[in-house]
């Protein structure tokens, strides 16, 4: 998300402060599981007066308000534990510290500062913290047998450049929503690429068939037949029921 996108959050004006101002000192950042991460951005100058917000965004979610200082580093308000921050002692440098970072702290990160009234978002950090267990990708060819398209689907690995492969240069790894330990990427393979598919000789070929089963297609006709006697003899139970309350 850009400056002028997370500028909305706000109800004031946002002037007088600009995004080359405030920051990041890296647009992305990695780490271990377990491990402490220090996020820092930097500032014009920092000042008594200003306060300073720090969120964070998960893909397709709005920020979340994880912490807020003073600019002589006095804490504000903190709803996320394990977090703390520094101001630097020449006033040009924050540091959000993350201890014993998780999986789940992958997510941009974002720093704001509120000076005079005036409150503007700086640039992003993606942080991907990794387990520190490594596991390579497994790859597999998923197609149909009645269509040319295939693709290569590489899964269960925990390093997010795990790849390596020029088949995956367009697409971004993304991790597995039960255990997010885990990353899966997929490369749409164009004619005689099946063999880039790294460790060819041992992928095997996922084929969806679509094809008509005959023993399915009976039973289904044979409930409809069932069907259509049941429906027969209830309507003829209730006009014999209804000759013989007419006839007394």
């Amino acid at each position: 998300m850009d400056c002028s996108g997370l500028s909305l959050l706000v109800v004031t004006i946002l002037t007088g402060v600009s995004c080359e101002q405030l920051t990041a000192v890296k647009n992305e950042e990695s780490s271990l599981e377990g491990t402490s991460v220090t996020l820092s951005y930097s500032y014009s100058k920092i000042s008594p007066g200003d306060y300073f917000f720090w969120y964070r965004q998960d893909p397709g979610e709005p920020p979340e308000f994880l912490i807020s200082h003073t600019g002589t580093g006095q804490e504000l308000m903190g709803l996320v534990s394990g977090l703390n921050f520094t101001v630097s002692d020449d006033k040009r440098h924050l540091n959000l510290l993350i201890s014993s970072a998780a999986a789940t702290d992958s997510a941009v990160y974002y720093c704001a500062v509120n000076a005079g009234q005036k409150m503007f978002f700086g640039t992003g950090t993606q942080l991907t913290v990794e387990p520190k267990e490594e596991r390579n990708p497994e790859y597999y060819i998923l197609g149909n047998k009645d269509s040319p398209t295939k693709v290569c689907l590489a899964t269960e690995f925990t390093r997010h450049n795990a790849t390596g492969n020029h088949l995956f240069n367009d697409t971004e790894p993304a991790r597995n929503p039960k255990d997010h330990r885990f990353f899966s990427q997929v490369a749409f393979l164009k004619g005689g690429e099946e063999r880039q598919c790294k460790e060819p000789e041992e992928v095997p070929i996922c084929e969806a068939s679509l094809e008509p089963d005959m023993m399915v297609n009976l039973a289904s006709l044979s409930i409809s037949i069932l069907r259509l006697i049941f429906i027969k003899t209830v309507v003829f139970n209730v006009l014999m029921t209804l000759r013989l309350w007419i006839s007394q």
